[in-house]
């Protein structure tokens, strides 16, 4: 990944500008039209270089953070393609770079499958398709990333659902 990272050309990195950033990353999660390709076009304009891969054999990592070059970079495998995986992974790899990297040129950080909190819910209530999508719309995120830590916290993916996990 750092070899991808080194050929690409992105602006100038201002580490001041972490709100904008997450603000224009949530709008487009939330809308998923042209996820990826819309957020490597973000990233880029705000200086951060985004490599994605397929997964290496036996390794289950979904994403790394590190510098390369003047920039920070993130580096995902996009092994599950599902946006929830894509949005925890980035905005957690996002996390590394603001929190870790910035006072670290030499840091790396790799994420492999993750454990953590999100939202609150209710353990033993079974979430229907509506009460998701009203969640999801009153907290301005795509449904199926509330569908997913559901399914994560409870290890449970194959419950019926319409709500599509694809990212596009």
């Amino acid at each position: 990944m750092q070899f991808k990272a080194a050929k690409q050309t992105v602006q100038s990195f201002n580490y001041q500008q972490k709100d904008d950033l997450v603000a224009a990353l949530k709008k487009i999660i939330t809308k998923n039209k042209k996820t990826l390709k819309r957020v490597d076009s973000t990233l880029t304009e705000y200086g951060i270089e985004l490599v994605d891969q397929k997964k290496p054999l036996q390794a289950p990592v979904d994403g790394i953070s590190f510098w390369s070059n003047h920039n920070p970079a993130i580096g995902m495998s996009l092994r599950y393609k599902r946006l929830d995986n894509f949005a925890f992974t980035l905005f957690h790899e996002l996390g590394h770079i603001f929190e870790h990297l910035l006072n670290n040129n030499k840091a790396e950080f790799i994420d492999l499958d993750y454990k953590a909190e999100s939202h609150a819910y209710k353990k033993d209530h079974f979430y229907t398709d509506e009460e998701i999508i009203t969640f999801a719309k009153a907290n301005k995120i795509h449904p199926c990333i509330v569908r997913g830590k559901i399914s994560f916290k409870r290890d449970k993916y194959r419950i019926r659902s319409a709500i599509d996990f694809g990212i596009y």
